[in-house]
């Protein structure tokens, strides 16, 4: 329900905004050359009024951010995580919700910096949790690993970019918006196969207890 949410007010808030990019502050509409939190800017990047899509984009992270929760447990107790991956899974899924949270609140509204650090400490955390659920994914399907293998590494690519920017004053590479939409992509594919497999065996499992009994 998180992710559908997510998707429908994402869908929102890009309809509303109005334009601008980092390289063409003209441009009209959301594009290819935006990224996800150009939505979240109360003025877009062209001058304009963005306050309705910027509402739409915050509850979008926020429905996120909510989604994960719950997708995580499920992982955790279809897996079979115990000890120390348990651990893992429960702390990085705490520390990237809090930086999607963070970033829902603060992009447009507070410094730079809190954008930038909540990325940049939120994001690993994410990530490694969602490596740790990739990796064993494999008990639930074959394919998942490829799937969630390709999302993992256009996100760090994502990520690694992200932080030459932000960290060395790099200039901005026009090709990270599609990096970052493709590892969106992706990772969404995973978490969307992944539920509809553990359901799908959830639902096997009960139909032979079903018969058993």
């Amino acid at each position: 329900m998180g992710l559908a949410s997510c998707l429908c007010l994402g869908a929102v808030a890009a309809h509303f905004y109005p334009g601008g990019t980092y390289w063409d502050r003209e441009a009209v509409g959301f594009g290819l050359t935006n990224f996800w939190c150009d939505l979240l800017r109360p003025v877009a990047l062209s001058g304009a009024d963005n306050g309705v899509g910027a509402r739409a984009a915050q509850f979008a992270l926020l429905a996120l951010a909510l989604g994960l929760g719950p997708f995580f447990s499920l992982a955790r107790a279809e897996l079979g995580f115990a000890g120390w991956r348990r651990l893992v899974t429960n702390f990085g899924a705490w520390g990237g919700r809090i930086a999607i949270i963070l970033v829902a609140a603060g992009t447009g509204r507070l410094p730079s910096a809190v954008h930038d650090w909540a990325i940049l400490l939120g994001a690993p955390l994410g990530l490694l949790t969602l490596c740790l659920v990739v990796v064993c994914s494999s008990r639930l399907a074959r394919f998942l690993p490829l799937l969630g293998g390709a999302g993992l590494a256009l996100g760090l690519w994502n990520l690694l970019e992200y932080a030459r920017e932000a960290l060395l004053r790099a200039p901005s590479w026009p090709g990270l918006p599609l990096v970052q939409k493709a590892a969106t992509l992706a990772v969404l594919t995973f978490l969307t196969l992944f539920l509809a497999q553990a359901l799908r065996r959830d639902a096997g499992q009960r139909e032979r207890a079903q018969h058993r009994g």
